[in-house]
């Protein structure tokens, strides 16, 4: 469950490419990344004791002087497969807000893009947990906004806008943490959908617009131009693939959803029809 020399090197080669594998669940099939996870999430959830142990060798791991940075993600990997296990266990249930302030937080500060963007997928794997501290919901959405607008790689600002969507599905008073932000976060986020062509931040995209309707009013012309750009750039592309057309159903629904939020701005919505 470590990054491995196969994963550096793409990552480095073609990081359009990496992200393409890590969110193909058709890919899934033939790695043995997901059964690894499958086999550690069966064993802490029907095996009485496994738990207990994992998170102790958790611990040893990720607190030794001399980690690799690849043993690090492996660490952080583990824990975020079992972030539907550990709130279920009265014992860890109080401890996984603070393994994640403890553990997850100061990934985003490393040297290393992988463990940037694995910090981003473990805070995703975590979004529904009760957080009791608004201080660190706020740290959250701090630390996956920053990455999305600032950081150098490609990969990272991926699982960033992801990140950012869950925890406005799965935590409503998140939104006025990134309220401020959100025309650079949209601008950000229509960028690298047209560079990944990548469905999942066509999802990401629409949940941004039904929470922040009334303050992208300004962009919403912009947005739907590039999206009818994106979609065309898909639709022209060298290979067609059902990813290809997943991507452009995404974008279609994104525009749908962009005109149906819009429908009480008649100004605004005369404009988007021409689109």
């Amino acid at each position: 469950m470590s990054f491995s020399e196969a994963d550096e090197e793409l990552w480095d080669m073609d990081p359009i490419e990496y992200i393409r594998q890590k969110f193909d669940v058709f890919d899934d099939i033939s790695s043995p990344v997901p059964a690894a996870e499958t086999l550690l999430h069966s064993l802490c959830k029907t095996r009485k004791g496994i738990l207990t142990n994992v998170m102790n060798a958790f611990l040893t791991i990720i607190n030794n002087p001399n980690i690799t940075p690849k043993e690090k993600d492996g660490a952080l990997h583990m824990v975020g497969s079992l972030a539907d296990v550990l709130p279920k266990k009265k014992v860890f249930k109080d401890q996984v807000e603070n393994l994640l302030v403890t553990y997850v937080f100061p990934g985003f500060q490393s040297t290393q893009g992988h463990l940037r963007a694995r910090s981003c997928w473990v805070l995703h794997c975590f979004s529904d947990i009760k957080i009791k501290d608004p201080i660190n919901l706020a740290k959250i959405m701090q630390l996956t906004s920053h990455a999305l607008l600032n950081d150098p790689d490609l990969p990272v600002k991926v699982e960033a806008a992801v990140a950012i969507q869950m925890y406005l599905i799965s935590q409503p008073e998140s939104n006025q943490y990134i309220e401020q932000q959100i025309k650079p976060i949209t601008v950000e986020l229509l960028k690298i959908i047209r560079e990944t062509e990548n469905e999942d931040l066509t999802n990401a995209l629409q949940k941004i617009v039904c929470s922040f309707s009334d303050q992208l009013v300004p962009i919403a012309v912009e947005i739907c131009q590039h999206l009818a750009t994106t979609f065309s750039q898909v639709l022209e592309g060298d290979d067609s693939n059902d990813d290809r057309a997943i991507t452009a159903m995404g974008l279609l629904n994104t525009m749908e959803t962009l005109l149906s939020v819009m429908e009480e701005k008649p100004e605004v919505i005369i404009v988007l029809q021409v689109i």
